[in-house]
């Protein structure tokens, strides 16, 4: 039985997938992880997007996001050193 388990801050979830558990800790909406291979679809230049006060601060997103990626590719190359 595989499971993946992710933490941010103190929140921490196990799901049967990785989509699941962005989205558990991250809420709707949260970008999902495409197989190798699949593009990622682009937003159509015509979407409207929030702004003032409950506006999202993208780049604050952006670099979270990049840091879950980053801890994830950590994690991933010690999984793998431990199994040989």
């Amino acid at each position: 039985m595989k499971r993946v388990v992710l933490a941010y801050q103190d929140h921490l979830v196990m799901t049967d997938n990785l989509g699941s558990a962005l989205t558990q800790l991250f809420g709707d909406g949260t970008p999902q992880p495409t197989t190798p291979g699949q593009s990622t679809p682009v937003p159509s230049p015509k979407a409207q997007t929030p702004t003032g006060q409950n506006a999202p601060n993208m780049t604050s997103i952006t670099d979270q996001m990049n840091q879950i990626r980053t801890l994830l590719d950590n994690l991933e190359t010690q999984l793998k050193g431990s199994i040989k």
